[in-house]
């Protein structure tokens, strides 16, 4: 900043210090200072659209939504609705022993918000073709008082 003010500034001197001596008139002056502005403010320009863009150019992502379950078509009373599992959560899995139903813990977790209050003596941990699957055994979580909504979806 300080070099093009001492560069202007010693411009102009010579300018007006030598046009007296050459016989310069008033408007032949205007016209070089004029000519000296109008090139200082084309550099200007030039030099600052060379320049990065000041704010970065990346969006934020958009914040996650999270899921709603749908209201169910008749709501349960307060007491019971804690009881009442989603049908659709119960999965058959062939294993070495024979045929296993179980809630399954990912549907349970996504279309139930009681999970916590499950008996912990009804965890059933299977090893399937499919691979390693947990749950709670259907037949355990009836004798426990939990129903299911009866709805196929």
């Amino acid at each position: 900043m300080f070099k093009t003010l001492i560069a202007g500034a010693t411009a102009l001197s010579l300018t007006f210090t030598p046009a007296n001596a050459q016989g310069f008139d008033e408007d032949q002056i205007g016209q070089i200072i004029f000519g000296l502005f109008a090139t200082a403010a084309i550099a200007k320009l030039i030099k600052d659209n060379n320049r990065p863009p000041a704010t970065p150019t990346w969006t934020q992502p958009a914040p996650r939504v999270e899921h709603i379950a749908p209201v169910p078509h008749r709501p349960a009373t307060p007491r019971n609705a804690r009881k009442i599992l989603p049908q659709r959560c119960i999965n058959v899995f062939q294993t070495d022993q024979g045929r296993v139903r179980m809630f399954t813990r990912g549907c349970i977790a996504r279309h139930y918000t009681h999970a916590v209050n499950f008996p912990r003596n009804c965890e059933r941990d299977v090893i399937t073709r499919q691979g390693f699957r947990t749950g709670w055994a259907v037949r355990c979580m009836r004798n426990a008082g939990f129903r299911t909504d009866r709805r196929n979806r």
